[in-house]
């Protein structure tokens, strides 16, 4: 059987899903969103109103709204048998992200969680070249274009949750939270910068992420022998080792320079598009009946959201006030 999906939730992210569905030939056989003026010149069955959306013969529904409603309209297509892939974050709070997990354990349907950097080709490629059990330490950098969003919930959860899913699905250890660091223009403002320290087991990683006028997206991850560098757009892997020793102590300038050269290998990595990655892997799910590795599924993406939740408990806040 060919899946077939409808969509909640027809913003930004919304669009490009249902664009990417269209085009990888899935059936996309309608769209909800609760304002009319998103479904404008939309090119699939439109609603306003989510219940006539979930007595269509659909796979999945995929939920790209804001996270603050992705509780509400997941329980409600988990109550009517119908498979969800909800964009992350799965809830805007633990709380949500906690309902709908008993939401999908009462129904028997999937849940998967759209955490995209798990079917990035760069991670992919790291955790087949990689002793990751041998992994001390790792450090992602997140960095987003814009300003903080209230309906986003702030950096920590919008940017910083990619990280904490991705060192939790490498280290296959779930997070202690250390420490966490967030940064606000004032008070009641999402913060616009984070930084948090966890521990997988005996592996420790930085989370750090802030709004600016750039956008990177970056991993380290450092073992005894080997230290492993992402990126994930474009999509890159280098594999770096200690210079080699010189033979003799250092007799000028240039012997000095050698000492500091790591030995760095970058890698060949398939040009496959993440998104069309996910959803090619998400229809197989569908059809399976079981979430698919490396997919994240509901109860994975509550372990983030817990260690997110323990990460804002702890926080030292920073308020940086606009001067008057």
């Amino acid at each position: 059987m060919n899946a077939s999906f409808a969509i909640a939730g027809f913003g930004g992210r919304g669009k490009i899903i249902g664009r990417k569905l269209h085009d990888l030939g899935f059936d996309v056989l309608g769209v909800y969103d609760s304002n009319p003026a998103q479904l404008v010149d939309c090119p699939f069955r439109t609603f306003t109103e989510l219940d006539p959306l979930l007595k269509l013969n659909i796979s999945a529904l995929v939920v790209a709204s804001w996270p603050q409603s992705h509780a509400d309209i997941a329980e409600r297509a988990l109550g009517k048998g119908v498979n969800v892939f909800v964009e992350k974050p799965m809830g805007a709070t633990l709380e949500q992200s906690q309902r709908i997990v008993n939401a999908q354990r009462k129904s028997g349907r999937l849940v998967i969680v759209g955490y995209v950097e798990r079917v990035n080709q760069a991670i992919i490629k790291l955790r087949e070249i990689a002793d990751l059990t041998d992994a001390v330490r790792s450090r992602e950098i997140r960095i987003g274009l814009g300003p903080p969003v209230l309906h986003t919930g702030g950096v920590l959860v919008d940017l910083g949750s990619h990280g904490i899913d991705i060192a939790y699905h490498l280290f296959h250890a779930e997070p202690k939270v250390r420490s966490a660091i967030l940064t606000a223009e004032e008070a009641g403002r999402p913060e616009y910068e984070c930084m948090v320290e966890l521990e997988y087991g005996h592996t420790r990683s930085l989370v750090e992420t802030r709004r600016a006028n750039i956008r990177r997206r970056r991993l380290e991850v450092d073992t005894d022998h080997e230290y492993y560098e992402v990126n994930y757009t474009p999509a890159a892997l280098k594999v770096g080792v200690p210079p080699p020793k010189l033979r003799t102590r250092p007799q000028n300038f240039e012997d000095l320079e050698q000492l500091s050269r790591n030995m760095e290998t970058p890698l060949d990595l398939p040009k496959n598009e993440p998104m069309k990655v996910m959803l090619e892997l998400l229809a197989k799910s569908m059809t399976t009946g079981a979430v698919l590795e490396p997919l994240c599924n509901g109860e994975e993406a509550l372990v983030t959201a817990k260690a997110i939740d323990d990460a804002r408990k702890i926080a030292k806040w920073r308020f940086i006030r606009p001067q008057a």
